[in-house]
């Protein structure tokens, strides 16, 4: 159970990884589009082509808020996924504390009753031996 919460966190980890990528990325090109669409528009750029290169920019913008809720999805994803890793771990842990009681609770069983049987040989070799005295007398 540990390993499958461990690979999930690691895998929404790769996820943000990815997602910071692209975030980074459309920012980058929107910013670098407004600052050529700013310097276009100094020149005197067409109606036709400032609408296109607008569209385009606004089209960047809506695909950053959606990678960007994208990520928050995917940060609420990883802390739920941690605290999966926490609850595993603990569970490991507690199973391995139970399995450790148990072999010591065998181990004192099995030491009693060992003790119970070399008890139940040194009885019953005393009875023979005071047996065979008695026999001899």
């Amino acid at each position: 159970m540990l390993e499958l919460a461990q690979l999930a966190l690691a895998r929404e980890m790769r996820r943000e990884i990815s997602l910071k990528g692209v975030i980074q990325h459309l920012r980058s090109n929107r910013q670098e589009g407004l600052e050529e669409l700013a310097r276009l528009g100094q020149e005197g750029l067409a109606a036709g082509d400032y609408l296109l290169r607008r569209w385009y920019l606004d089209g960047l913008s809506r695909q950053l808020e959606r990678t960007q809720r994208d990520m928050a999805r995917c940060q609420q994803d990883m802390a739920r996924q941690r605290r999966a890793v926490i609850e595993a771990s603990q569970n490991k842990k507690m199973v391995e504390r139970l399995k450790e009681k148990a072999w010591r609770r065998y181990e004192t069983e099995e030491n009693q009753r060992q003790a119970k049987l070399l008890d139940e040989f040194a009885i019953l070799g005393f009875t023979r031996r005071q047996g065979a005295r008695r026999g001899s007398k």
